[in-house]
């Protein structure tokens, strides 16, 4: 199968209130690279909505653990 330039997040609905944990994971596959996403609700200085996120490593595949 291929997976090309796709993106698939998921809500952490088990995220503790003042947790650090994202409050979205997921993974996406770029040129048929799977790598885990992350992303976190976030407001700017001026009171604006937005998302901010990271790309890594599929766990299962890490090596600085």
């Amino acid at each position: 199968m291929e997976n090309r330039d796709k993106v698939v997040l998921f809500k952490n609905v088990k995220k503790a209130k003042g947790s650090n944990q994202p409050d979205y994971a997921g993974f996406l596959y770029l040129n048929d690279v799977k790598k885990d996403v992350a992303m976190w609700n976030k407001v700017s200085k001026s009171g604006k909505d937005y998302l901010s996120g990271t790309i890594s490593e599929p766990r299962e595949t890490r090596t600085d653990e």
